[in-house]
């Protein structure tokens, strides 16, 4: 793995705040393979409230499985 992943699960969650993105466009976006993109989203799962749902991308337009973060109202 790369020694920078630390900061990529970081930039991945950026990216995906109250955005459903789809793994090919998360993976676009951060500069990764969709394996290391996969790789992250278990790491910010671990942190954060991730959520799965099959939805339209905001990135693709593509109707796909989505990943987002939602922001807590607290």
């Amino acid at each position: 793995m790369d020694q920078a992943l630390p900061d990529k699960p970081a930039l991945i969650a950026v990216l995906l705040v109250e955005r459903p993105t789809c793994l090919d466009c998360i993976s676009q976006k951060a500069g990764v393979s969709t394996i290391e993109a996969d790789r992250c989203l278990t790491v910010i799962g671990t942190a954060l409230e991730l959520w799965r749902s099959h939805d339209r991308c905001q990135t693709c337009g593509q109707k796909r499985a989505v990943y987002s973060l939602i922001r807590s109202s607290n």
